[in-house]
């Protein structure tokens, strides 16, 4: 089974009308890392300031958009619902635990953990605010695009690419693991002459376990897990769209109160809708690593049984080895079941509401303004110049970004890492054209200017 059958997005469900953005209001959280990244871009890409004031001021134009480009993608990387998920559960434990701590302590201490349950619990609204903000965007432009014929095979396209890509990633984890499990059974076998009669038969059942158990992450079992969550996300869209127009309605609505309007936004929505299906999911997923390498509630795995039953005859040395390769190997297994059960999951979710065109979208803002500042060179050299230390650099940075979120890299991880490669073409780029094109970035003295 091909992973390309296993993307179906033809979804055909109602959308809600495209929302529009009034910039001039923007907080200065906003506007001030974008004047500190735009003197950063000045620094490296301004290898020539042009003479000509309308040429300045197109290029401090093109600057600055790139520059809000720049900063506006970091802030919805980093408030991706991919990226903010793991961070929410973590800020809801710390908020149930400061909240059990205070239950009976009205001490300095009880109203400090009071303090805290307050503002994680915030916070956790927050981000759940921002996710709905998110699914509305990437709703708003999926609804644009299935209005125009000339946009929706590409929508469709690119979400089906992207999903074919973290589905890789799925597979290509349990496959590494799989061959790593594979080694191990015959390291094992090594050893099983050194068995008495009954012993051999005890591993030879032992074994025979393994390998029956381990067809849950064979290819093919895979792959119809991961089509049975994109059908259990058959109703994602219609939810999530009859959520948003529920909230709509509430807003309008005077007899609803403030506090539930708010509570409702803050809950996001498309992960809500699936919570169960997603627990469930889980849930099964660690009780196939549980069975096979144990974990910390006490199971110990039936690699770790089977070891047991060569131990007696193993040297310390080849035991601490078997030992040492076990847990090894639960390590890579949990993290390629993670990738199946909660950032695939995730990433599915997304891609459904239409995460993967809007990213690229704000790829293509960013290389419109290094078009921009291109556009403003006055000749051929120095148009190099600018696309070596300038536009390379950003464009594969956000390349980057993207390319590793489909990759299932989780979102502050990849915006870091795409930042990093970003910066570090920049300075090769910026040296590169230094070397070859001294002549234009060389800066003019100010009496050379002023003349």
């Amino acid at each position: 089974m091909s992973i390309q059958n296993g993307c179906n997005m033809n979804n055909t469900y109602r959308y809600l009308p495209n929302f529009k953005a009034d910039a001039s209001g923007v907080s200065k959280l906003v506007t001030k890392p974008i004047d500190k990244v735009e003197s950063a871009v000045s620094t490296v890409t301004d290898t020539f300031e042009p003479e000509n004031e309308e040429h300045k001021k197109s290029y401090k134009t093109a600057v600055r958009v790139g520059s809000t480009v720049l900063v506006l993608g970091a802030i919805l990387a980093i408030f991706n619902p991919k990226f903010s998920s793991k961070f929410i559960e973590k800020l809801k434990t710390k908020s149930t635990n400061a909240a059990n701590k205070a239950k009976t302590d009205n001490s300095l201490s009880g109203k400090w953990n009071r303090f805290k349950q307050f503002v994680y619990g915030s916070t956790v609204k927050f981000f759940g605010i921002v996710n709905n903000g998110n699914s509305a965007k990437d709703e708003g432009f999926k609804w644009l695009c299935k209005k125009s014929k000339f946009l929706e095979k590409p929508h469709s396209k690119i979400t089906q690419f992207f999903d074919n890509i973290s589905k890789h990633t799925v597979l290509s984890k349990y496959k590494k693991v799989n061959k790593r499990l594979e080694r191990f059974d015959k390291v094992l076998e090594h050893y099983r002459d050194r068995l008495t009669e009954s012993e051999k038969k005890a591993f030879d059942a032992k074994l025979a376990e393994i390998k029956k158990t381990r067809e849950y992450i064979s290819e093919s079992n895979i792959v119809l897990r991961l089509q049975q969550q994109e059908q259990e996300m058959a109703n994602l869209e219609k939810d999530t769209v009859a959520r948003m127009d529920k909230f709509r309605k509430n807003i309008l609505d005077k007899s609803v109160k403030k506090e539930d309007k708010f509570n409702d936004v803050a809950t996001f929505w498309a992960e809500d809708s699936l919570k169960q299906k997603k627990e469930k999911l889980v849930e099964n997923g660690q009780n196939f690593v549980s069975k096979i390498t144990g974990d910390d509630k006490g199971s110990k795995g039936l690699y770790t049984e089977i070891v047991e039953i060569l131990s007696p005859h193993l040297k310390q040395e080849e035991k601490l080895a078997l030992e040492g390769v076990t847990k090894k190997s639960a390590k890579k297994l949990r993290n390629a079941n993670k990738s199946e059960t909660i950032e695939y999951f995730d990433k599915k979710r997304d891609l459904i509401l239409g995460s993967a065109p809007t990213d690229i979208l704000t790829a293509l803002f960013s290389l419109a303004a290094c078009g921009v500042a291109l556009g403003t060179a006055d000749s051929k050299e120095q148009r190099l110049s600018r696309t070596v230390s300038g536009v390379v650099p950003t464009v594969c940075g956000f390349g980057t970004n993207i390319a590793l979120t489909a990759m299932l890299v989780s979102g502050s991880l990849s915006l870091v890492l795409g930042a990093l490669s970003g910066a570090i073409l920049s300075t090769i780029g910026s040296v590169t054209s230094r070397y070859l094109f001294p002549q234009d970035t060389k800066v003019p003295t100010k009496e050379v200017r002023s003349v």
